[in-house]
């Protein structure tokens, strides 16, 4: 039941209204402590009629008297402390000349329905349902808010479509349901709101392919649809949305190769296509995204080998490769990320040594090798990083101290000596004459030869090493 004029008059203590036609009055007594109401008195009905419907859902008039106290209301939405609760407390409201315009009620614990007839609040510009208990679907007259910027239901336990109204609201720039209890199709009519910068529908059941009409929102920022059970291939179209600074398609059904116009999002800075069904090859064109700051590929089925020049992408702090059927070596040109914090290349088919320029990424604390075809001497950094995973290869000893190694396939190890440069199982003159060559002439060394050079173990290579080695050479004498 709706609160009444008549009995706010005898509640409030007004004498008479001053409101036109299609009003109504209300003046709260310690109005200051209500910082969400105007000085203006007047209320439009439709506006006050809506929010009755929110109090009527979260209270229940026991007394029959039109008139919700806090005994008979579930929340707290006494902001004046007067025992009883008006339309114009619930929530956090914003008003001008008599209309609503901003209605926050994040956090309110508001149980029931979305109001059928939401789309009658016709001025507003932010609508915020978050972190409630709200139940049903979501209203096809949520359409008819044209002047809305904000639209938030995340959070919820809805049983809902999107419906395919939510393509009239021309003026909206954030749209966020993520964890809402979505299902059905992604409308293709979202590809009308030309206005938006947000999407985020994350953690939700909803199916069908990612309508390729999203290419036509060209100052979307962040397109989120991580966790549901979408399908299909990447539509090419979405490669349009260069002012893009994050996609996240993680967690979904999607099939296909990852498409090259990738290139073309060249203010992308996080990338996630994690954990679906992709196939094919890591694009080469991926060096080109130079803003990348995370790129998450995990959980696929990709094939090939890793980008040889990926170390050009000098922004990336993390790289989830792993479980992949990634073949090949671990490209040298890693070891020029200085900023990268994660590198995750487990359980794939990568083979050869760890490329030691990994040595010098300073900032690297997690680092997953784990089950790959890895061989040659393992990296004595590895000891120093908060976590990793080097089980399940082929590296041979010696092993570095204070390092669990897990298990090893050491059938085809050769003895690796460190000092013997030039691998012919001796310790002699000959190797402090390549060991001097290298140092002097800066030549390029492999693997082996840049382990075996840098018996100080400090990552370089120079007169220390020598000395090392002569002495090392004068002990096995």
């Amino acid at each position: 039941m709706f609160i009444n004029k008549i009995i706010s008059f005898i509640i409030l203590g007004l004498l008479l209204s001053q409101c036109p036609e299609g009003y109504q009055e209300y003046i709260l007594a310690n109005n200051e402590q209500c910082l969400n109401n105007s000085d203006y008195n007047c209320y439009h009905n439709e506006d006050i009629e809506i929010l009755n419907v929110l109090i009527g859902n979260n209270c229940i008039d026991y007394d029959e008297n039109g008139v919700y106290t806090t005994i008979e209301c579930i929340a707290n939405h006494d902001c004046n402390s007067d025992g009883f609760v008006w339309p114009i407390e619930i929530c956090n409201q914003n008003w001008e000349n008599g209309r609503l315009i901003e209605l926050n009620c994040a956090e309110s614990e508001l149980i029931g329905n979305i109001p059928a007839n939401i789309g009658s609040l016709d001025n507003l510009t932010l609508l915020d349902l978050s972190n409630n208990y709200l139940e049903g679907e979501i209203p096809a007259s949520i359409g008819n808010l044209s002047q809305l910027k904000t639209l938030v239901i995340q959070n919820n336990l809805l049983d809902s479509n999107i419906p395919s109204e939510i393509g009239q609201l021309s003026e909206l720039e954030e749209l966020n349901m993520r964890n809402s209890g979505l299902s059905g199709n992604i409308p293709h009519e979202i590809g009308n709101i030309s206005t938006l910068k947000y999407m985020n529908f994350m953690y939700n059941n909803l199916t069908g392919n990612i309508p390729p009409s999203i290419g036509n929102i060209a100052v979307l920022n962040y397109l989120l649809l991580g966790s549901n059970n979408l399908s299909g291939e990447i539509p090419t179209e979405i490669m349009n949305l260069t002012s893009l600074f994050e996609l996240g398609l993680w967690g979904n059904n999607l099939y296909g190769e990852i498409p090259y116009e990738l290139t073309n999002l060249i203010n992308l800075e996080f990338l996630y296509l994690g954990h679906n069904n992709l196939t094919g090859p890591i694009p080469s064109q991926i060096v080109n995204l130079s803003s990348l700051i995370a790129l998450g590929l995990e959980n696929n089925y990709l094939e090939g080998e890793i980008p040889e020049n990926i170390g050009l992408l000098e922004n990336l702090e993390i790289i989830w490769l792993n479980n992949n059927l990634l073949s090949g070596e671990i490209p040298l040109s890693i070891g020029n990320l200085n900023h990268l914090v994660e590198l995750n290349l487990y359980e794939n088919q990568l083979s050869g040594w760890i490329p030691l320029s990994i040595e010098n990424l300073n900032n690297l604390d997690f680092f997953w090798v784990g089950k790959n075809l890895l061989t040659g001497i393992i990296p004595q950094y590895i000891a120093y990083l908060s976590s990793y995973a080097i089980y399940d290869n082929y590296f041979c000893p010696p092993y570095p101290s204070a390092t669990v190694i897990g298990y090893q396939n050491t059938s085809n190890c050769t003895e690796y000596i460190q000092g013997n440069i030039n691998n012919d199982d001796m310790l002699d003159i000959l190797d402090v004459i390549m060991g001097v060559d290298f140092i002097l002439n800066q030549n390029y060394l492999t693997n082996y030869e840049y382990w075996a050079l840098d018996l100080d173990g400090d990552g370089s290579h120079d007169i220390n090493d020598i000395v090392y080695l002569v002495q090392l050479i004068m002990y096995h004498q």
